[in-house]
């Protein structure tokens, strides 16, 4: 009996609109509405919710490779990580915000399911030379930046945690309005008290919090008097200004969550910042109606807008 060890990634590809549901999709073309498109993991889902989509009926373990979770059911190795194909920017010829994504290309940031995998009934030199490609396992092999690296880290993160908000969004036959609770009417932000209680309340769940999770409003004074620098809130500021201060290049960029209710549009808001390059790279991985790419936007780069 030979023993066999296989590497790859999961490249079952659907419609992102569930137009031809539990069909594999080759080409954007075989998708019936032409603004569609054939992607892998349209949901974007994190390795445990990919799996539980599957249905295999196992009880797997969290496992850590290279940085990225994964999940170990028996003698496979499920990894969530993210890769960037062309390290090249994306271009647009949308000079506005939100860019409109049909003008953007080059985007080559994509959400992947890896899997390792061996027989059962593998002989143990096999089984030592598995142990090996799994502690060897490596990521992102093309970036050599280990600073651009946990950029990336951390940004599954926030994809991961954008969908499950944004599937929450969508749930909710009305918008969540924040009426009280939080230091401002409709609005609360992942550094403030509200965040995990109020709007988390209102929501029905724990919300996430960015991976970093800081906001910079660093040398920012009110009547003189410099502002508390986990909220950046001042009473006397109405409407509230977040600060959008610093650069990811020197590491003080501002990164958090940001929700508020669009009284003028009746609208609810998710917004966000990814690190790792503009927001543009992304298309790949944030499909559908309701995210908008501000690509010159400092605050949040990022936006999902639900409208009522």
């Amino acid at each position: 009996e030979v023993d066999a060890i296989g590497i790859r990634a999961l490249g079952i590809k659907e419609c992102n609109d569930g137009s031809r549901k539990d069909e594999a999709c080759l080409e954007h073309t075989d998708c019936p509405n032409a603004t569609n498109a054939c992607v892998t993991n349209p949901e974007n889902f994190s390795v445990q919710n990919w799996y539980t989509k599957q249905e295999y009926g196992g009880s797997p373990q969290q496992v850590s490779l290279d940085g990225f979770s994964g999940l170990q059911d028996g003698r496979t190795i499920y990894v969530g990580a993210v890769n960037d194909a062309n390290t090249a920017p994306a271009t647009t010829t949308d000079t506005t915000d939100p860019v409109d994504p049909s003008t953007i290309t080059g985007a080559s940031i994509y959400n992947n399911i890896y899997l390792i995998s061996m027989n059962d009934s593998a002989h143990a030199d096999s089984i030592s030379i598995y142990n090996q490609l799994v502690n060897n396992w490596r990521f992102l092999a093309n970036i050599s930046d280990p600073d651009e690296k946990a950029k990336l880290h951390r940004d599954l993160v926030r994809v991961n945690a954008a969908y499950q908000f944004v599937s929450t969004i969508q749930s909710k036959p009305d918008p969540v309005k924040i009426e009280s609770g939080s230091f401002q009417k409709n609005l609360s932000i992942s550094t403030w008290p509200s965040w995990s209680q109020s709007l988390s309340s209102d929501f029905g769940i724990s919300l996430p919090k960015d991976s970093i999770n800081e906001i910079n409003c660093e040398g920012v004074e009110i009547d003189g008097e410099p502002i508390d620098q986990t909220t950046c809130w001042n009473q006397t500021i109405t409407p509230w200004q977040y600060s959008c201060l610093g650069d990811f290049l020197s590491g003080d960029k501002s990164t958090f969550y940001l929700y508020k209710y669009d009284d003028a549009n009746n609208r609810g808001i998710f917004q966000f910042n990814l690190e790792y390059s503009d927001s543009i790279d992304w298309k790949n991985v944030f499909i559908g109606t309701g995210w908008e790419f501000w690509n010159d936007s400092d605050c949040g780069n990022m936006i999902f807008a639900r409208p009522y």
